[in-house]
């Protein structure tokens, strides 16, 4: 679960790179990590969809 997480903060980080131009964020703290530890690519999916949710109900 711990190496899942490191390597899904990673994958966040690198995400957030490529959907800068777009203001499209997740941040990079622990809880987002045990996450992803736990649900794997899926926990990744989740956060980014509850971004989108976020970003087009405050718009």
């Amino acid at each position: 679960v711990l190496l899942k997480g490191i390597l899904g903060l990673g994958a966040i980080y690198l995400a957030n790179l490529a959907l800068a131009n777009w203001q499209i964020a997740i941040g990079l703290n622990a809880c987002n990590g045990l996450i992803i530890g736990i649900l794997g690519i899926s926990g990744f999916i989740l956060l980014y969809v509850l971004a989108l949710v976020d970003i087009f109900l405050l718009k």
